[in-house]
């Protein structure tokens, strides 16, 4: 899944690389470019999705489209690693969570053995008195 999620990533790099930054690019070059007729309407035309794939403009469309997917790449990369930072984080805080909770109920059990040990003791401590005062009888087959 990791990997696909790079691969889709720099595909939609490749893509708005050659779809959306180089046609702005011709774009601005026709508004900047030499020339006095450069910023007329009628010369957008020829700044379009048939003229990104016109044997001339290859060489960009290729460069562009490398720019892109490296552009995506990274994307996808920065991706994984906040999904990781966040795995992290997630899996110490159940860490810190689950501690919690077992120190809670270290805490309860060790206050039921506490007072089990302490009826224990008592009821032997109240055995003992009455053995030693004779009022009690030691059943013996």
């Amino acid at each position: 899944m990791n990997n696909h999620r790079k691969t889709v990533c720099t595909l939609a790099g490749i893509l708005a690389g050659i779809i959306i930054v180089h046609p702005y690019v011709m774009l601005v070059n026709r508004l900047t470019g030499p020339g006095p007729l450069t910023s007329q309407p009628q010369n957008f035309g020829d700044v379009g999705f048939l003229a990104i794939i016109a044997p001339n403009m290859l060489p960009m469309t290729i460069a562009f489209a490398f720019f892109g997917g490296i552009c995506g790449l990274l994307l996808g990369l920065l991706i994984e690693r906040n999904r990781r930072v966040l795995h992290f984080r997630y899996q110490a805080q159940l860490h810190t969570n689950l501690t919690a909770a077992l120190h809670q109920l270290l805490d309860v059990v060790s206050h039921y053995i506490l007072n089990g040990s302490m009826v224990i003791s008592s009821h032997a401590r109240r055995l003992e008195k009455k053995q030693h005062g004779r009022t009690c009888r030691i059943w013996r087959p």
